[in-house]
């Protein structure tokens, strides 16, 4: 059997977080970073499989210092890149600033779950009550950063939440959840008309001429390169 988490407060944070997202039977990925001296990442290593699978190395994580990041997206457990992701239940937000989380209680589209990454920063998740494919996912997460001011490096397919009760070596503070409701759903279109992603969308198209419709980069042609040296 298991190591007894139950009875640690900070693992089941991890666990209800994991649980939200992929249930009991689902294999997820778990990524790992180490930091060495000076802040810098010595090692990296994954942990992928079902939620009862990864409980059990949340005790030997936390005492070797080890930081896991739960990937959000569904993943194939090779890697995490886009490339290993396929389609999502849900999209994060990467809250980089102080949040007053009392502004959030009562709002009617308020995160299935926020973690307190570090100070008042948070990690939010939306949880959906059918997947999307990845296209969709990369626009809903970059609308939704820029929406709501988050870091548009975190707005991407492969994006990874920090996991309560683990400690954020590079600040030295507890990760602890803000709130977890995973009893807490969201209809895709709803939560698109709600935050403006359509709006979103079409400013950031306006404002960036190389910007697809899924808000990614596309390639530049060479019709393209050749207009902008005339």
């Amino acid at each position: 059997s298991g190591p007894n988490v139950g009875a640690n407060p900070a693992f089941r944070e991890a666990i209800d977080v994991c649980r939200a997202l992929f249930g009991d039977t689902w294999s997820f990925t778990i990524k790992l970073i180490k930091l060495g001296h000076e802040g810098r990442i010595e090692d990296v290593r994954l942990s992928y499989g079902p939620l009862p699978t990864q409980i059990n190395q949340f005790p030997v994580w936390r005492a070797e210092r080890w930081q896991p990041f739960m990937m959000v997206g569904m993943s194939d457990g090779e890697g995490v890149g886009a490339r290993n992701v396929d389609g999502t239940w849900a999209i994060a937000v990467d809250l980089d600033h102080d949040v007053d989380m009392a502004l959030w209680t009562d709002t009617p589209f308020r995160p299935t779950v926020a973690i307190n990454t570090s100070g008042k920063r948070q990690h939010m998740l939306w949880i959906l009550k059918e997947p999307i494919d990845s296209d969709t996912h990369r626009l809903a997460a970059r609308a939704l950063a820029y929406r709501l001011g988050g870091d548009p490096c975190f707005a991407h397919e492969a994006q990874a939440v920090r996991l309560p009760g683990f400690v954020n070596q590079k600040h030295g503070t507890l990760v602890r959840a803000s709130l977890c409701r995973y009893d807490r759903a969201y209809d895709y279109a709803r939560l698109a008309a709600a935050f403006d992603f359509d709006l979103v969308a079409a400013t950031l198209q306006a404002n960036v001429p190389m910007m697809t419709k899924s808000l990614s980069i596309a390639a530049a042609s060479e019709e393209d390169k050749n207009r902008r040296l005339e």
